[in-house]
C-alpha cells in the first residue's frame, strides 16, 4: 500500500518500500502535512519490531491513534505491513511511529534476514523507544522470541552511540500473557540480553561497560486481546498513558537522537543509503552531515527573506542571521557556524550588488542634480542678468550638497565593515564619484569661462569697429601694408584687447573663478595657470574676431563700397591738410585730384587683401570682389568728378569778366543806382533777389534754378499758345514750336558727358 493509493494514506506515509526504495520527497511531503517540520526537537519517535502477523500494527493504532493496516483473520494469515512506514500519534501530534515489516517472513523467505537486518538497525538510529513485540508463550525460544535480531540491535547500537551519551529503551510488550508470572518471564528474557550482551564485540573503552549504559530495558504484558478483552483494553490504556504523561518515564532526554524536526527526512535518507548500502553507519558522521545539508538547506531558505533593497540593510542582515541562529541552533555547533559564514558570504555578495546599484544611481542622480544646478544657475531657467556673479560660492555649496547625501548612501553597512570587497568597492565607487563631481564641476567652469569670454568678446567688439574702421579710412598709399597692421595690432587692437582683459579679470573676479591673495598657494597657481589659459584663448578669440569681421566685410560688397566712397569723398573733395570742403579754382587739376582720390580709396582694398592679425597674414577679398567694387566705385565718381568740371567752370567764367567793364558799368548805371535809392520797395526786391542768387550760388543751386526756371518759362510759353489757339486768335500759332520736357532733359542729359571729355 502506498499514500496515493489509500484515502488512509493522509495519517501514514510509506518511508521504505518493499524494494527497500527510500520515498525523500513523500515523506516530506508527509511530514510539512502534519506540521512536524516545525517542532524543532519537540518530538518523539517509536518504533516497533516482532514477527510477522504477531499484532505490531494493532498495538501502535491502539496506543498512538494512528491507522497503520491490519490482519484481517477471517482472510487467513498473510504480510500486512510491507517495508517500512510511518505514522504520526493523533493525540499530541508529536510522537513520530515507525511500523517495520514483520520479521520471520514467509514472503521473503531466506532473504528476510538482510532486510530485517536493515530494517532494526534503521529504526535503531531513529527510534528512542524501540518496542519488541513478542508472545508471551515465544518466550524462551531462540528465533521465535527475536534474540537473533535483538543480538544486532545491541551490537549496532553500541557501535551507532559509543561516542555520544545516546541511550535507548528497549520496551519488551509480551502479548496474550495468560498464567505464567510476568516476573518469570522478565528474568528469562534478561538472562538471554545478559547473554548476548557479553558475547558480542566493543569497543576496548568499553569491555566492562554493561548493558544498562546504552539501555533502559522495560518489560510489560497484555492480556490476550480476543479472550480478555476488557482486560487488554485496560491494559492498553494504561500503557498508552504513560507515553503522554508530562514527565513521561518512558520519553527521556537521553534518548533524543538530537535531529530536527525539519532534517528528519534528510537524516533518514542518509541512514537508509548507508544501511541498504551495507556500509559501516557511524551516526555521528551521518549528524555532521546531516548539519551541514540542513545548514547549507537553512541558510538558502533563510537568505529568500534578505531584502537587498532594503535602506537599512544592518537591519535586514540582522534579521536573517537571527532567524538562521534559531534554525540551526539544533545542529552541530561548529558546523552551522561554517554555514553561518558561508551565508554571510552570499548575503554580503547579494547586498554589495544591490549596494553597488544604489551608488550607480546615487552618482548619476549627483550628474541629474548638477545638470539642474546649472540650467538653474546658467541656462534659461536663470533670471539674473549676470548669472555668473558667486558662481563658484554656489557651485561649492552644491558640491557640499551632493557630498553629503553621497555620505549618507555611501557607508558600509554594520556587518559587512570588515569584508575587503566592500571596502575596494567603496574605494572604487567613491573615486568614481569624486573623478565624476570633478569633471562635472570643471565643465561647469569651464562653461562659465565661456560664458565671460564671450562677454569679454562681445565687450571687445563692440570697441574695437569704430577706431579700426577709422585707421582702415584714414590709411595713407604712403605706408606699407604690413606696416600698417602692425600699428593697428599696437594702437587698436592691442589697446583694446588690454581693455577686454581688464573687463575679462573683473568677470573672473565677480564669478570667484579668481583666488584672493589670502587662498593657498598652490591654489593660487593652479587659478594663475587656469587664467593664463583663458588669457591666451581670449587674445585668440578676439584675433579671430577681428578676422571674423573683416571676413564679413569682404564678403558684404555694399558695405565694403561705403567705405571705399567714404575714403574717396574724403580725398577729393576735402583740402588734405585743413580738412575744409575743397574750392575748385581754374588752375586746378581736377582730373589728376580724381585719379589720386581713386587710388587712394583703392588702397582700402589693398589693405583687405593683405591683413595681417597677430602676425597671421589673411586674405579677405577675392580678385573677383575687387574687380566689382573698382567699377562700381569708377560709376560712382564719375558724378562727383562732373560736378567738380562744373564748378571749375563756373568759377572760370567768373573770372573772365575784365575789371574795367566793371568801372564803366558802375559809371554808366549810376542813374539807375540814385533812383533804385530813392525807391525803398524796389531796393529791398532787388536786395532779396541777390540774396537768392547769392544763397542759390554757395549751395551749387544755380543750375538747377536756372533749369527750373526754363521749364516753367515754357511751359507759360506753351500755356500761351493753347489759350489763343482756343480762342481762334488771328495768326498761324501752330508753326510756333514749344519745346517738348523730353527734348529739354535730352539736352540736360548731353552736358555731362560734355564736361567729362574735357
Amino acid at each position: 500500500m502506498t499514500e496515493s493509493s489509500d484515502p488512509d494514506a493522509y495519517d501514514m506515509v510509506e518511508m521504505v518500500s518493499y524494494t527497500e526504495e527510500f520515498h525523500s520527497d513523500a515523506l516530506t511531503t508527509f511530514l510539512r502535512r502534519r506540521h512536524v517540520l516545525d517542532l524543532g526537537l519537540r518530538y518523539h519517535t517509536v518504533a516497533v519490531l516482532g514477527c510477522q502477523s504477531s499484532g505490531k500494527s494493532t498495538l501502535l493504532n491502539l496506543l498512538f491513534g494512528t491507522r497503520f493496516p491490519t490482519m484481517d483473520a477471517s482472510l487467513g494469515r498473510y504480510q500486512v505491513t510491507r517495508g517500512i512506514w510511518l505514522g504520526v500519534d493523533a493525540r499530541s501530534g508529536r510522537i513520530l511511529v515507525l511500523d517495520l515489516e514483520g520479521t520471520d517472513s514467509r514472503e521473503r523467505g531466506e532473504t528476510a534476514a538482510s532486510f530485517e537486518r536493515k530494517s532494526a538497525l534503521f529504526a535503531l538510529a531513529l527510534a528512542e523507544v524501540l518496542v519488541i513485540n513478542v508472545w508471551a508463550q515465544d518466550v524462551g525460544r531462540y528465533n521465535a522470541a527475536n534474540l537473533a535480531l535483538l543480538r544486532t540491535v545491541l551490537e549496532q547500537d553500541v557501535a551507532l552511540f559509543h561516542r555520544e551519551a545516546r541511550r535507548t529503551r528497549l520496551l519488551f510488550v509480551l502479548r496474550d500473557h495468560v498464567s505464567t508470572p510476568l516476573v518469570l518471564l522478565e528474568q528469562t528474557l534478561r538472562d538471554d540480553l545478559e547473554r548476548i550482551w557479553s558475547s558480542i564485540s566493543k569497543p576496548a573503552a568499553l569491555e566492562k561497560a554493561s548493558l544498562s549504559t546504552f539501555f533502559d530495558v522495560e518489560y510489560t504484558s497484555l492480556p490476550h486481546k480476543e479472550f480478555h478483552a476488557d482486560a487488554f483494553c485496560q491494559a492498553v490504556d494504561g500503557l498508552r498513558e504513560r507515553f503522554y504523561k508530562r514527565e513521561s518515564e518512558i520519553f527521556q532526554d537521553s534518548y533524543h537522537r538530537g535531529i530536527a524536526a525539519d532534517g528528519f527526512s534528510t537524516f533518514c535518507k542518509q541512514i537508509w543509503q548507508v544501511v541498504r548500502e551495507n556500509r559501516e553507519l557511524d551516526i555521528p558522521t551521518e549528524k555532521e552531515a546531516l548539519a551541514r545539508i540542513r545548514c547549507e538547506e537553512i541558510a538558502h531558505e533563510v537568505a529568500a527573506f534578505f531584502d537587498e533593497q532594503a535602506l537599512d540593510l544592518a537591519a535586514a542582515y540582522d534579521r536573517v542571521m537571527e532567524l538562521y541562529a534559531e534554525r540551526s541552533a539544533r545542529y552541530i555547533g561548529h558546523v552551522a557556524e561554517a554555514k553561518r559564514q558561508s551565508l554571510h558570504e552570499l548575503l554580503s555578495l547579494r547586498a554589495r550588488d544591490a549596494y553597488l546599484h544604489r551608488l550607480h544611481t546615487q552618482i548619476e542622480e549627483a550628474g541629474n542634480r548638477f545638470e539642474c544646478f546649472m540650467q538653474v544657475t546658467l541656462g534659461t531657467d536663470a533670471i539674473k542678468s549676470k548669472p555668473w556673479q558667486g558662481f563658484v560660492g554656489r557651485l561649492e555649496r552644491h558640491c557640499d550638497e551632493l557630498d553629503t547625501a553621497w555620505t549618507n548612501v555611501a557607508t558600509i553597512p554594520t556587518p559587512f565593515v570588515n569584508d575587503e570587497p566592500w571596502c575596494t568597492m567603496l574605494r572604487d565607487q567613491t573615486r568614481r564619484y569624486r573623478e565624476r563631481l570633478e569633471t562635472l564641476s570643471a565643465q561647469a567652469r569651464q562653461r562659465v569661462a565661456n560664458l565671460l569670454l564671450d562677454e569679454a568678446a562681445t565687450y571687445f567688439t563692440q570697441r574695437v569697429q569704430e577706431p579700426l574702421w577709422d585707421a582702415l579710412d584714414h590709411a595713407g598709399e604712403d605706408q606699407e601694408v604690413l606696416s600698417f597692421w602692425d600699428q593697428v595690432q599696437k594702437q587698436v587692437i592691442d589697446r583694446v584687447r588690454g581693455e577686454s582683459e581688464l573687463r575679462l579679470m573683473d568677470l573672473l573676479a565677480e564669478a570667484g573663478l579668481e583666488n584672493t591673495e589670502q587662498q593657498q598657494q598652490q591654489q593660487q597657481q593652479q587659478t594663475a595657470t587656469s587664467t593664463r589659459k583663458l588669457l591666451e584663448q581670449h587674445r585668440e578669440q578676439t584675433a579671430e574676431l577681428v578676422r571674423r569681421h573683416l571676413r564679413e566685410l569682404g564678403q558684404s560688397t555694399s558695405s565694403l563700397l561705403l567705405h571705399v566712397m567714404k575714403r574717396f569723398e574724403d580725398a577729393f573733395r576735402f583740402e588734405p591738410k585743413h580738412r575744409v570742403p575743397r574750392v575748385w579754382r581754374p588752375s586746378d587739376d581736377v582730373r589728376a585730384a580724381w585719379t589720386e582720390a581713386i587710388q587712394f580709396a583703392m588702397y582700402l582694398l589693398t589693405l583687405m587683401q593683405h591683413v595681417s592679425i597677430d602676425h597671421v597674414e589673411s586674405c579677405m577679398l577675392h580678385e573677383t570682389q575687387l574687380q566689382s567694387i573698382r567699377g562700381a566705385l569708377e560709376e560712382r565718381a564719375a558724378g562727383i568728378y562732373t560736378e567738380a568740371v562744373r564748378a571749375q567752370e563756373a568759377a572760370r567764367v567768373h573770372h573772365r569778366i575784365p575789371w574795367w567793364i566793371l568801372i564803366l558799368m558802375a559809371m554808366l548805371g549810376w542813374n539807375e543806382f540814385v533812383a533804385l535809392l530813392q525807391r525803398p520797395l524796389l531796393l529791398l526786391f532787388m536786395l532779396f533777389m541777390v540774396a537768392v542768387l547769392v544763397v542759390l550760388e554757395r549751395l551749387r543751386l544755380f543750375a538747377p534754378a536756372r533749369r527750373a526756371a526754363q521749364a516753367i518759362a515754357w511751359r507759360m510759353v506753351a500755356g500761351a499758345v493753347r489759350s489763343l489757339q482756343e480762342m481762334g486768335a488771328p495768326g498761324d500759332w501752330s508753326t510756333v514750336r514749344v519745346p517738348s520736357t523730353s527734348d529739354r532733359s535730352a539736352a540736360h542729359l548731353s552736358n555731362p558727358a560734355k564736361h567729362h571729355s574735357e
